[in-house]
């Protein structure tokens, strides 16, 4: 995908809405805009992603980085697959999960405690490298993240018309969905996988 400054993006929504002297739209309400727009494509194309080395601490509760959004995928020290699952199925399989220790990650459990905490099975020694966490991230405020221009300044129309009560608001969502679907054929032709939701989340 072309790169192109969030300048370039705030130049052609003005140029759309004939707002080049900034009389309707001020650069801090454009780049508010524009912010809401890359974090709604990072949600539905689940094209930013990170990775996140997990190590035990003393606490049984890990925090994920701040812009933790889902995990996907939990890769072994040793490079194999992990599960992700539920608290509830840990509480069916091993009973009071809370207790169990051991010396090799069995499991990562997302959806016990608070919304970007996680819990490795069993409670392995404190400073163990469990393993490395592939997840969908949510870009944060004032990060520019425009790979895919197109579908991030339609969604901002889509926005702005919402905003001024215009009947276009719908055609730009749609041209938001288009520009992600086609984003997505670009990478399964080129021999990439499709998204996949692992897990039970909140």
């Amino acid at each position: 995908m072309q790169r192109v400054s969030m300048s370039e993006l705030k130049e052609r929504l003005r140029k759309t809405f004939r707002d080049e002297h900034k009389i309707q739209w001020s650069d801090a309400l454009l780049e508010e805009i524009l912010f809401e727009s890359q974090r709604e494509y990072a949600l539905y194309s689940g094209g930013s992603t990170g990775r996140y080395e997990a190590f035990t601490a003393d606490s049984p509760v890990l925090r994920m980085p701040e812009d933790f959004f889902q995990a996907t995928q939990v890769i072994s020290p040793e490079g194999n697959a992990l599960p992700i699952v539920s608290y509830r199925e840990l509480a069916e399989e091993y009973g009071d999960f809370r207790k169990d220790k051991g010396s090799y990650p069995k499991a990562f459990c997302f959806n016990f405690d608070n919304f970007g905490s996680f819990r490795v099975y069993p409670i392995l020694p404190a400073g163990t490298f469990a393993g490395t966490v592939i997840y969908k991230r949510l870009p944060q405020t004032f990060e520019t993240y425009t790979e895919n221009p197109d579908a991030i300044e339609q969604y901002a129309l889509f926005l702005m018309y919402q905003f001024t009560g215009k009947s276009m608001a719908q055609n730009c969502f749609s041209a938001f969905m288009d520009a992600i679907h086609k984003e997505q054929k670009q990478k399964l032709s080129a021999g990439g996988k499709r998204i996949v939701r692992t897990g039970v989340y909140f």
